[in-house]
């Protein structure tokens, strides 16, 4: 959309928060026989996936969610009720021959940080299906760069949500979320583009306050972790209602897969700059670009304002 080009990369031509177009279950082009059947079997797929999710969720929230390995287990079933059900984990320089044990090596654990790709509400419910999860998402306000750890509905909604600019409730710096994360043994992940995008490419990471070098407890290290689906329209760079994008899950007749990639540790003690060489590592395994500094916050603010005028303009 030209109209839009102001928002595009200078360098990769880049468009970041142009949502992707409404899928076609398995490739079919509109106005084909295939399709006109594939729209009432989304609809019937919607309505009877609604109460099996609904049913998942409440013992989730009455019962499982107390316990860290029923909790993983009763999210994983809402993901599989949603039509989530292939799953690819790679590890960077890992073969998928590898035995196990040197796979499973490579993996974040309890106490470890991710850096991670932020583009949809899936995002935290895979994390927390895979593990006991602490989530932030930092936020530029006039005081600067603050930090605020999340639990999963709300990093949910954070995700189809615009940043807020002026809310900062019990900020923290990032290295005692850091702390307290290892303490109790949870995994922390941390989306430092601080917003979504369309997963077309990795926006700027929210600068980290000059005075605060970033200093990892203990044994934990940094694992820069990239997510991709397909089809790509479940994402979310422009900010819509939880229960439309819900329904997009729901509906879709062939449903999603998710590539989950790890990149190797960063170790911060031999890294001059640190969130340079974890951003490398995200554009690598997650096979994006880098987009410039001016398609920040600011920037998809500002998008999404002249999205929603076109849109009034009709």
């Amino acid at each position: 959309m030209e109209k839009f080009s102001k928002w595009r990369d200078n360098g990769t031509g880049i468009a970041p928060y142009l949502p992707h177009a409404k899928s076609k279950s398995y490739g079919l082009s509109s106005g084909t026989l295939g399709a006109k059947i594939d729209t009432p079997i989304s609809l019937i797929l919607g309505i009877v996936r609604i109460p099996v999710l609904l049913v998942f969720l409440l013992l989730h929230i009455l019962i499982f969610q107390w316990n860290p390995v029923c909790r993983r287990l009763s999210l994983s079933a809402c993901l599989y009720a949603t039509g989530v059900w292939w799953w690819e984990i790679g590890v960077e320089r890992i073969r998928k021959s590898t035995s196990n044990q040197k796979f499973n090596a490579k993996l974040p654990k309890s106490g470890d940080v991710i850096i991670s790709t932020f583009t949809s509400p899936l995002d935290p419910l895979i994390y927390s299906t895979m593990y006991d999860s602490i989530f932030v998402i930092p936020q530029v306000t006039s005081t600067g760069t603050v930090f605020t750890p999340l639990g999963l509905f709300d990093t949910m909604a954070a995700a189809v949500s615009l940043p807020e600019s002026n809310s900062h409730k019990g900020s923290y710096k990032l290295e005692e979320i850091m702390a307290k994360a290892s303490r109790v043994k949870k995994v922390i992940v941390v989306f430092m583009e601080g917003t979504t995008s369309s997963g077309r490419a990795l926006l700027p990471f929210v600068p980290l306050p000059s005075n605060e070098p970033l200093a990892i407890p203990g044994q934990s290290k940094i694992y820069p972790v990239a997510i991709k689906y397909n089809p790509p329209n479940i994402t979310t760079p422009i900010p819509t209602h939880l229960f439309t994008w819900a329904w997009t899950l729901i509906s879709q007749s062939s449903g999603w897969s998710v590539r989950f990639r790890v990149a190797d540790a960063v170790d911060p003690a031999s890294t001059k700059d640190i969130m340079g060489t974890i951003a490398e590592s995200l554009t690598r395994v997650g096979r994006i670009r880098k987009v410039g500094d001016s398609l920040n916050i600011q920037g998809k603010r500002d998008f999404v304002q002249a999205w929603n005028n076109n849109i009034r303009k009709g």
